[in-house]
């Protein structure tokens, strides 16, 4: 028996460690193309390195195994024990491996075809975890695919309780995934009926493909935040749709039984997707047809504040909509026709908005109970009649027409947009307003002659989202001119007709595009401007004695580079806004992610940008051996998908996760890319607890 020490700096090569032999490689020690025959051990210390180590049934225990190196069983009783799997290194443990125990994946690959193994853990990125056929794991604490990891589950491979968080895919190639938590991250599932069982997704939600292939009868429920994306080839019965959840079925796609959407939930198509029903069954449930190939499929249930989003086909465009034995006709310029099968549709008027960011429909009125101002007294809102005078700054005004409806907030397709504004008395000045004023959130104040949304004044104490009140009834004061008037003491505008009238249950229409028409009037200009609401935000703060809103942020944008496979490439280089990245070879196309803030939460509601940025991006150059190319895609096409809308200046955000075509080449190529401007973002808060 003997026992042979590899020291640091020092480098062995072509080992035979045969049986009762030992070789211990200390901290810095190489040991190249080993053999470890059964009765045999190599043992490395922390920091030591292994690479082309076969065992015939020997034992491999510890060390770091790196760069091109392999660890692999060839015999019955081999044992591998205690190994990193670095980058660029891999290990295959063939059936009747003895055991494998404590391995750790980091940016390298595991091929495991033996059940004989415990503790395996998944760190760092670019790691792959491969369970063939015959194979049943199932997780513990640290197993999970994250930031850049992938488990791939071939077929006759079991996984069993797994998570897939942010940056993480698990591919479901043929095997089956048993209690699978979908936490942020991705599924891939290649498999039809059987391929996952139990799947639940929390509330950090991530995105479900189903490939093509994909078969199956089950029924499927998308929601807290998860996107279901059906490939083309692929098939998916029957879906509910709730609020956050949104169902993407790609040209090609089918779905064969029906897709149900509730209030808040999303379905997109593009074309015909066989022959199941979209059923829009929730108060303000919305519908995207992506391309301009209409489908037919049946749209039932299609009622008021119900939104159907035709992405592709302009409002300017747009000359004639007619509405005949249960179809929609649009007709644009040119004579073009799109058709819609949407029975019930003719019940109801209709208006056509742009979609300039994805519509959005918003209410703008007074909540029952509020008491507005007249010659003769105050009079409660729900009270006022046609033809009867209002105080406004400028004289009595009589009321040409009350608009009401009554909510459901829950039942809206964007819940939070719809809790009431609670202004407290005294918020704004002494006994103003004189008694609590309860508005909604886009309805507008008066300053200076200039309207401000009231969402823009909230500071969570004098102003506040009031959460309390779950359905309410509001009410509009319209007037022959748009004019200020006072609502419990305190200035707000009469109901201004910017195509929104069909909010109202007694002037019911359906909307198709929705998105609020800023402007406001000649008499009463609408201004979100920073400048104007800032300094007003800040003295109704001080008045209320609030203290500077310490919200946790930071300015690390976590930007990298997700290729096709789900590998996360991090930069080489940074150098001021400079981003250098190296690409693998053969990519053609990569996704830009990062973080994400909009800036009225990071920093504060006086700010009118509700958009969710990630990077402002100004330059795209590749670098190869023999040429440099300048990317300009970008910065020119529009319906880029993840990028925010196209700048006049040459520059422009991405949403967090923008597709980057950066062209196919063979060879090392360096990305680089400039970042204009970045966050701030929201630092990282707790985790959330499982659905």
């Amino acid at each position: 028996m003997a026992t042979t020490t590899i020291i640091s700096g020092q480098t062995a090569s072509g080992v035979g460690v045969t049986s009762g032999n030992t070789v211990n490689i200390q901290s810095g020690g190489v040991v190249n193309s080993a053999t470890v025959a059964k009765g045999g051990v190599i043992s490395g210390a922390d920091g030591a390195t292994l690479t082309g180590v076969i065992t015939d049934g020997g034992t491999i225990s510890g060390g770091l195994l790196s760069g091109a190196g392999t660890v692999e069983t060839v015999s019955s009783g081999a044992v591998i024990a205690n190994q990193t799997i670095g980058s660029g290194a891999s290990a295959r443990l063939l059936a009747y491996t003895s055991a494998g125990r404590n391995l750790v994946v980091s940016g390298g690959t595991l091929d495991l075809y033996s059940n004989n193994t415990t503790n395996t853990t998944i760190v760092g990125t670019g790691g792959t975890f491969i369970l063939e056929s015959g194979v049943t794991f199932t997780a513990a604490s640290g197993n999970y695919a994250t930031d850049g990891n992938t488990i791939d589950v071939m077929s006759g491979a079991v996984l069993a309780s797994s998570y897939v968080r942010s940056g993480g895919v698990i591919n479901v190639q043929g095997g089956v995934v048993s209690n699978t938590f979908v936490d942020g991250g991705t599924l891939n599932v290649f498999t039809s009926n059987g391929g996952t069982n139990n799947t639940t997704f929390t509330s950090n939600g991530g995105t479900v493909n189903l490939e093509s292939g994909f078969k199956d009868s089950r029924s499927w429920v998308v929601s807290n935040n998860v996107t279901f994306n059906v490939a083309s080839g692929a098939t998916i019965a029957t879906t509910t749709v709730r609020n956050g959840g949104s169902l993407v079925i790609e040209s090609g796609g089918v779905l064969s039984g029906s897709a149900t959407v509730s209030s808040g939930g999303t379905v997109t198509l593009n074309g015909t997707a066989g022959s199941g029903t979209i059923n829009l069954a929730g108060d303000g449930a919305s519908m995207v047809i992506s391309g301009t190939d209409m489908p037919t499929n049946t749209i039932s249930g299609f009622t008021t504040n119900d939104q159907i989003d035709l992405a592709s086909i302009p409002q300017s465009s747009i000359t004639n909509v007619s509405r005949q034995n249960n179809q929609i006709v649009i007709t644009t310029q040119g004579g073009s026709t799109y058709t819609l099968n949407a029975p019930g549709a003719s019940n109801y008027g209709y208006q056509l908005i742009s979609d300039g960011h994805g519509g959005t429909i918003y209410t703008t009125c007074f909540a029952e109970g509020t008491m507005i101002a007249t010659p003769d007294g105050e009079i409660a809102v729900e009270d006022v009649t046609e033809g009867m005078m209002v105080s406004t700054p400028k004289g009595a005004f009589p009321v040409k027409w009350l608009g009401h409806r009554t909510i459901t907030v829950a039942d809206q397709r964007v819940p939070e947009e719809n809790w009431l504004v609670r202004i407290r008395a005294g918020a704004l000045a002494d006994n103003v307003p004189v008694r609590d004023l309860l508005i909604t959130q886009e309805h507008c104040m008066v300053f200076d002659d200039r309207l401000v949304p009231a969402r823009m004044l909230v500071n969570g104490t004098s102003i506040i989202i009031d959460r309390g009140i779950s359905a309410y009834t509001y009410y509009h004061v319209e007037l022959d001119s748009h004019e200020a008037i006072w609502a419990e003491g305190a200035l707000t505008e009469s109901y201004l007709d910017t195509g929104n009238r069909d909010q109202f249950e007694n002037h019911a229409v359906t909307v198709m595009f929705a998105e609020r028409v800023a402007g406001g009037s000649e008499n009463l200009p609408l201004d979100t401007s920073r400048a104007f609401v800032e300094p007003i935000h800040s003295a109704i703060a001080a008045r209320a004695g609030i203290v500077a809103d310490g919200v946790a942020t930071t300015d690390d944008a976590d930007m990298h580079l997700v290729t096709d496979t789900g590998a996360v490439i991090r930069a080489h280089r940074v150098n001021g806004a400079q981003h250098v990245f190296r690409l693998p070879e053969g990519v053609a196309a990569v996704v830009l992610a990062s973080r994400t803030s909009r800036p009225s939460d990071v920093i504060g509601p006086f700010v009118d940008d509700r958009r969710d940025l990630g990077v402002l991006v100004s330059e795209i150059r590749v670098f190869s051996a023999d040429a440099t190319a300048t990317v300009e895609v970008p910065f020119l096409e529009a319906d880029l998908p993840g990028w925010d809308i196209v700048e006049a200046t040459h520059c422009r955000w991405t949403n967090g996760n923008a597709v980057l075509p950066i062209g196919h080449a063979y060879g090392t190529r360096l990305l680089s890319i400039k970042v204009q401007a970045k966050g701030p973002y929201r630092a990282r808060g707790k985790i959330a607890a499982v659905a």
